[in-house]
């Protein structure tokens, strides 16, 4: 997983990896980010990372507008 920085430069601080069965496994590289982890599902912080107005009920009605 990636950072994007203030000065909009990227910097990786963690890997990804699915697990058999269910769940991910997040390998820290960067220890100021946390200790490495298994989870059951998504991590809390990528769970949904998609903007507010995608997520919220009024989107059905604004996005044939914001789309053409």
């Amino acid at each position: 997983m990636h950072e994007v920085l203030d000065d909009s430069s990227v910097r990786s601080f963690s890997t990804l990896f699915p697990r058999v069965g269910g769940g991910f496994q997040v390998d820290v590289t960067d220890r100021a980010y946390g200790r490495s982890a298994i989870h059951d599902g998504l991590p809390w912080f990528i769970c949904d990372m998609r903007v507010p107005l995608l997520r919220s009920r009024m989107s059905l009605t604004f996005m044939p507008t914001l789309l053409g």
